[in-house]
């Protein structure tokens, strides 16, 4: 198990060099679809299944969602996932720590003329905060991402270092524990993973109206294929 993630994280790494040259070093992570294991019956059943149906069944019912898009912000860039349904984003933090925010909607708050003094989650909307910080085992080579929840911030004021997935936070989850990972300038977090029901259409929506005080991250926004995706590259 040790040793195909590892790999993965060696094709992960290939995968994202020629976009690094152009930008130094990034931040990046995959977006799956929860797998059906990780479903609580109570959740199968909401979705109209029985404890009787076969798991060939059941599958099929859960097709894939993460072709719905799903948008994120850090430190100025707006992205969204890319063909291979990954996220990037320019490093801009000199220690391997951050936040990861999960919650629909964020409104800014203006300093004088166009200048924005922070962000903050909106009233009445749902959010859970995790801390991400990459360690090391004592005595060894090997480091590993260690994922905890945090404390929501003091009257919803994002922190800087704050990767926003925008999503309700029951529909996208980023499980808590440690992960392996390397010792690379290229920070690659865990998966996250997307649950039936996630509604990427209204967060498209949302994303929309504040695109504007984004930029966005190429490799990620200009896409080939001209669906509603592309409209946050125009």
């Amino acid at each position: 198990m040790i040793h195909k993630r590892i790999s993965l994280l060696v094709c992960s790494l290939y995968q994202i060099t020629a976009f690094a040259q152009q930008i130094n070093h990034v931040i990046t992570f995959f977006v799956q679809d929860l797998p059906l294991a990780a479903y609580s019956q109570e959740e199968l059943d909401r979705l109209g299944m029985v404890n009787n149906v076969t798991k060939k069944i059941i599958k099929n019912q859960l097709k894939p969602i993460v072709n719905n898009n799903v948008f994120a912000t850090y430190m100025g860039y707006l992205s969204i996932t890319d063909e291979l349904n990954q996220i990037t984003f320019p490093r801009k933090t000199e220690q391997p720590e951050l936040f990861i925010l999960i919650t629909q909607q964020i409104n800014q708050v203006m300093m004088v003329g166009n200048t924005i003094a922070y962000w903050q989650i909106a009233p009445n909307t749902p959010a859970k905060m995790l801390h991400a910080v990459r360690e090391k085992y004592p005595n060894s080579n090997v480091y590993y991402w260690n994922i905890t929840y945090a404390t929501p911030p003091k009257k919803g004021i994002v922190p800087l270092q704050t990767i926003v997935i925008f999503a309700n936070p029951e529909e996208v989850l980023l499980p808590t524990g440690t992960y392996l990972t390397m010792n690379s300038p290229h920070l690659i977090l865990p998966d996250v993973y997307v649950k039936k029901g996630y509604d990427g259409l209204s967060n498209a929506l949302f994303v929309l109206t504040i695109k504007q005080f984004f930029g966005p991250v190429t490799k990620s926004i200009f896409k080939q294929q001209k669906d509603f995706a592309g409209l946050l590259a125009s």
